[in-house]
């Protein structure tokens, strides 16, 4: 049954055709500003402790969510990007009960894979903060298992329900599509896809009774009242780097108290590097975020060191862009993490690159820019699982 409701979700049925949710609503009247991140900001922002979303040091903008009565703001120049996020969360609200809880995700890749018995296995790495399992699915084709990796991330940062459902789309495609599909039957013939929708599911689960926009997973920090380290700055990467991250443990990019300290970290990291040493190797990994619409590459930690094969990733990363823009005329841009976004240090992608030795490695920051912002609404899922997959389908036919 519960396959069946996933064929719904994919197929396109409308929100109407899907069960409420008993999500409360909360954020009612605040709104999400965004404007240029001046110095009187980023005061401001620190003075009052307000919850920021995207920044960028090369757009020099910041979205900033701002609770009702604030007027710190009002003479400075400033975009809204939502009038009221409270009434965005509700009206996300009435799809996610079925879309993203953990219990329906794994009930979604235990259907699928009891489904295509031949060409897939549920899998669990380990165990989180609070006890939850990182769980995937491992999908082969009829060589069996043993092949070249691809290895597709979703949900590291916890609010961002879109990166959930476009790798939960693309494992349904793969294997929908194997006895139809000529070149996604040689894909999955040629390599070994682990696909992992949530890889913070303590975050996840609580963005859904909680608060819809944390960001970290839930582990206690020594002596602080705050929970959570940021699982995409927490990587035994350049960790010690003065910038890129923060050392405080209630900003949402804290990077921990150690590399790597992080229980859903290491298990992510022994399972990349595993893979990456097997005799097939990682032949491509993607980490999957919200909100940018971009693909990138290698390196977050510095702005002028480049992967000894740039190039081959550049090409492919603007190969990719063409393609998610083919289908729906979505514009993405490509280019490094730090020269896109900022300096960013004890994130995956360097990681997996670097020490995992993934051949081929992205960051993909998926829709919007920022007018839905980590809340878009459930009618722009399929789309940008759509265009996405068209990305993913360049990589794969294109990367050597």
């Amino acid at each position: 049954m519960k396959l069946l409701l996933s064929l719904g979700l994919f197929l396109g049925f409308t929100i109407a055709d899907l069960a409420g949710s008993s999500i409360q609503p909360n954020y009612a009247g605040y709104r999400v500003l965004r404007m240029n991140y001046s110095a009187e900001v980023r005061s401001i922002i620190k003075d009052q402790s307000l919850a920021t979303w995207e920044a960028s040091e090369h757009t020099g903008e910041i979205d900033v969510v701002i609770p009702p009565g604030m007027t710190a703001f009002d003479d400075l120049t400033n975009h809204v990007m939502r009038h009221n996020l409270g009434r965005s969360i509700a009206r996300e609200a009435k799809f996610n009960e079925y879309g993203t809880t953990m219990p329906n995700l794994r009930d979604f890749l235990s259907d699928l894979a009891a489904t295509y018995l031949k060409n897939a296995e549920v899998i669990t790495l380990g165990k989180t903060v609070k006890g939850g399992e990182i769980t995937g699915i491992h999908i082969y084709g009829a060589s069996g298992k043993g092949r070249p990796a691809v290895i597709l991330f979703g949900t590291i940062h916890a609010r961002e329900w879109i990166s959930t459902m476009v790798p939960e789309h693309h494992a349904f495609s793969l294997l929908t599509k194997y006895d139809t599909d000529e070149e996604i039957k040689s894909w999955v013939d040629k390599y070994d896809f682990y696909i992992f929708p949530v890889t913070n599911p303590d975050g996840f689960t609580f963005t859904q009774n909680g608060n819809r926009l944390w960001r970290k997973n839930r582990q206690v920090n020594k002596g602080q009242t705050c929970l959570g380290r940021d699982l995409n700055r927490n990587w035994d990467i350049s960790w010690n780097s003065a910038d890129g991250a923060s050392s405080k443990a209630c900003t949402d990019t804290y990077k921990g108290d150690g590399a790597s300290d992080a229980p859903e970290t290491k298990i992510l990291a022994l399972f990349t590097t595993k893979v990456g040493r097997s005799p097939g190797g990682l032949q491509l990994f993607i980490d999957y975020h919200s909100y940018a619409q971009m693909v990138m590459t290698p390196y977050g930690y510095s702005c002028t060191k480049l992967a000894a094969n740039n190039d081959i990733l550049q090409s492919l990363a603007d190969g990719a862009v063409n393609a998610i823009r083919s289908v729906s005329g979505t514009v993405y841009a490509g280019g490094s993490i730090c020269k896109k976004y900022g300096k960013v240090i004890g994130d995956t992608v360097d990681y997996v690159h670097d020490v995992s030795k993934s051949k081929h490695t992205f960051t993909i920051e998926l829709r919007d820019k920022g007018r839905y912002g980590f809340v878009l609404p459930p009618d722009q899922i399929l789309p940008t699982a759509t265009e996405d997959f068209a990305g993913l389908k360049y990589l794969l036919r294109t990367m050597r």
